[in-house]
């Protein structure tokens, strides 16, 4: 869920939406006192825009074909990109103290974590539509919906870190510093740190989130050829030094002994594997049972997809 999109797909991204670069953020009067005062004037001058190329370097053309695609390779950016997705769901999972539930979950809110659970890395070169697309190209308007409470202030500035986390910085020109993009976001954090009070967040509960369906899946035939030919291997070979052992005593491969009763174990799980059976239902009479009796609804506890959108 938190891998950066080009690290993903195991390609530059080329599409012309990866290709606008936002202008580096500007500090208020006080928010720059308090960055020049912990780090100086010269980094701040340092990673502003020059000559107006945004974050300091060329842009790519916007709708030009690219003749020469970069080769994929590690970029700060990439961290940067993970840590945002992680901020993104740890944000929309925490409840802030003045809102004690939810009565009705929107469906803007659940479909944001369907396209964040639903995340998966491709096999093959295929084209793949990354879900989370959803949230990275969000208006600011829809990013309010998101939120409840106090916490929807952090609206406009998850639009403003998203537009920085958009593009594909390999398609730049030279002249970006290797944390140009960690500069933007912290730039950001700072500004709203500076013109927001803190957000109380609810001490014993969290928001609703809807966990991802898992079917389950019947194994293929070939599957099952497959385990069967491991099966008979395994017993061909407890078999097979259970007779070396018997002709070279003292080679440790006896039957009983440590290296055949470790195949036949292998054997027996692989014959007649156990079935794990997990009771769900909690206990009533612990605490944890007693401590709300509120609706899973607005609980805060995980629900399905299906309970989160009726």
């Amino acid at each position: 869920m938190s891998i950066a999109r080009s690290v993903c797909q195991g390609k530059v991204l080329t599409d012309s939406m990866y290709r606008f670069i936002p202008r580096m953020p500007q500090l208020s009067e006080h928010a720059r006192e308090l960055y020049t005062g912990a780090h100086g004037t010269q980094r701040y001058e340092g990673h502003n825009d020059t000559d107006g190329m945004p974050h300091g370097a060329r842009p790519p053309d916007l709708f030009g074909r690219i003749k020469t695609v970069p080769e994929l390779c590690h970029r700060p950016e990439h961290d940067v990109e993970s840590i945002y997705w992680s901020m993104v769901s740890a944000l929309l999972h925490v409840r802030p103290a003045d809102e004690n539930g939810e009565p009705e979950i929107r469906t803007d809110f659940a479909e944001a974590w369907q396209a964040l659970l639903t995340h998966r890395i491709p096999k093959g070169n295929g084209g793949y539509g990354d879900p989370r697309l959803l949230l990275l190209f969000r208006e600011e308007a829809d990013w309010l919906k998101l939120f409840i409470g106090n916490m929807k202030l952090l609206g406009p500035l998850l639009h403003d870190i998203s537009q920085h986390i958009r593009p594909e910085y390999a398609l730049c020109g030279e002249g970006l510093l290797p944390d140009h993009l960690h500069e933007a976001i912290q730039r950001l954090i700072l500004q709203y740190l500076v013109d927001h009070d803190d957000v109380p967040l609810h001490p014993d509960y969290l928001r609703p989130v809807p966990q991802p369906q898992r079917r389950a899946v019947k194994p293929s035939s070939s599957l099952i050829t497959t385990q069967s030919s491991a099966v008979v291997t395994i017993i061909k070979t407890t078999v097979m030094g259970s007779t070396q052992a018997a002709e070279n005593p003292g080679t440790g491969s006896a039957l009983g002994g440590k290296c055949a009763d470790s195949l036949t174990s292998k054997a027996r799980v692989a014959i007649a594997p156990k079935e794990m059976v997990v009771n769900r239902k909690r206990n009533r009479s612990s605490p944890a049972g007693q401590r709300s009796k509120r609706s899973r609804k607005s609980s805060g506890f995980p629900q399905s997809i299906e309970e989160y959108c009726a």
